[in-house]
């Protein structure tokens, strides 16, 4: 059988992601081994993260393009996740690399969700996506994630008062401060995600005059 070059990109990626998530389940692991955590809270620190709920969902997506589940029209949908794994790596390299030196499992499952996973997504995404139009108005709906993200950790974080960020802690930042830190995040995925679509659009324009 042969295999397009978009599909065994595809399939590559799926691989990729099934050895990250892999490697994730022995950092849980490691963490109920040394005594530090139960199965349950090594578990649930992990799903604290933005960065594992977008790279979960990259690699739903990859299995589901890979199956053809997933129409390969539906660029809103692909441009949406562009924006998110942009924002994930983007904030963690200029923000948050600094504050931690990750060793063992932790530096591979580092590298794997905030450089090569990003990477890998972004050469799809321009390469293997149809960049048919999409609308500005698009970027609002993709605040529906982020804005379910939210809700989520500041729920959990105010019943057991651990935040899965420092500009997010209501245990030590007031509500007020904190409140203007969700502002200014959704406002960044705005932006990102009006950024994306303008370069979508452009891409696409440029194929259809050729």
């Amino acid at each position: 059988m042969n295999l397009s070059i978009k599909k065994s990109y595809e399939i590559i990626c799926t691989l990729f992601y099934t050895f990250a998530f892999t490697i994730q389940f022995f950092v849980i692991k490691e963490r109920v081994d040394t005594g530090e955590m139960t199965w349950f809270s090594s578990s649930f620190r992990s799903i604290m993260y933005m960065t594992i709920w977008t790279n979960v969902i990259l690699y739903i997506t990859f299995i589901l393009v890979t199956f053809n589940k997933i129409k390969p029209s539906n660029q809103s949908y692909f441009s949406a996740l562009m924006t998110y794994i942009t924002i994930v790596a983007t904030i963690y390299h200029v923000a948050l690399s600094h504050l931690w030196t990750p060793t063992g499992y932790l530096y591979i499952t580092d590298i794997a969700f905030h450089s090569v996973g990003p990477i890998l997504y972004l050469i799809y995404w321009i390469f293997f996506t149809k960049k048919s139009f999409v609308s500005h108005l698009d970027s609002i709906k993709w605040l529906v994630y982020p804005a379910v993200y939210t809700v989520f950790f500041l729920t959990v974080g105010f019943l057991i008062h651990k935040y899965p960020y420092p500009i997010y802690d209501l245990d030590t930042l007031p509500f007020l401060t904190v409140l203007r830190n969700i502002g200014f995040t959704l406002l960044t995925y705005l932006f990102f995600g009006n950024l994306i679509i303008i370069v979508n659009n452009l891409i696409g324009k440029k194929t259809i005059t050729k």
